[in-house]
């Protein structure tokens, strides 16, 4: 990775960059510079600092949360069992918009934390229903081996297992499912969404417009 942006913001070892190709969020190895600082990133060799992409743009993300709710994110994200190792960057950023959103009605206090931690470990259905009731044009559900986003404000989810992900886009009567790879059983699962929705659409998400039949 080798990126040259500007500097919008930064908190800690977080910063908001802007490139060519949109705002991103960097994790760096040290402190970042000011704001207004034009840098160069990279994961490699030698720049002015050695960063990591953390969050950036795409269909289900609409928006970056702020670098403080993405540090508490990442620490919330390490309560998650291991089975989401491979996703934990996406997920850290999911749940930032969930307490971005979560903040405009309660305080994201020490309490609220702790809560928040429990629930990512025992799955507490009654935080969970307290949590999707706050957390306005987003909703979060967790449990063993699963870990489900959902965007209320375009209509798309997402789910992460231990070896897939799946992105969903729902349209009037119209579901399209997106997998990093298919599982065994999918014409159950196609089966079953067509007694709900119109049409059923499965792709993989590698696959520009390939769809599995």
């Amino acid at each position: 990775m080798k990126v040259i942006g500007l500097v919008l913001e930064s908190y800690g070892k977080y910063m908001k960059v802007r490139t060519r190709d949109g705002e991103i969020i960097v994790k760096s190895d040290k402190r970042p510079p000011k704001e207004g600082s034009k840098i160069e990133l990279k994961d490699f060799g030698y720049g002015d600092l050695k960063a990591t992409i953390v969050a950036k743009k795409d269909d289900t993300i609409d928006h970056l949360p702020s670098l403080k709710l993405m540090e508490l994110s990442e620490k919330l994200t390490k309560l998650l069992s291991e089975d989401f190792c491979a996703w934990s960057k996406e997920i850290a950023v999911r749940i930032a918009l969930v307490l971005e959103e979560v903040s405009k009605r309660v305080d994201i206090d020490t309490e609220f934390l702790k809560w928040m931690g429990g629930y990512l470990v025992s799955h507490d259905e009654c935080f969970e229903h307290y949590l999707n009731m706050i957390s306005g044009g987003y909703g979060l559900l967790s449990r063993d081996g699963i870990f489900v986003f959902i965007n209320r404000r375009n209509g798309s989810f997402e789910v992460f297992t231990k070896d897939n992900k799946i992105k969903g886009i729902v349209t009037d009567e119209i579901v399209t499912l997106y997998f990093k790879k298919i599982p065994g059983g999918v014409e159950e699962l196609e089966n079953n969404l067509r007694k709900h929705f119109g049409l059923v659409n499965i792709k993989l998400e590698s696959l520009d417009g390939g769809v599995y039949v």
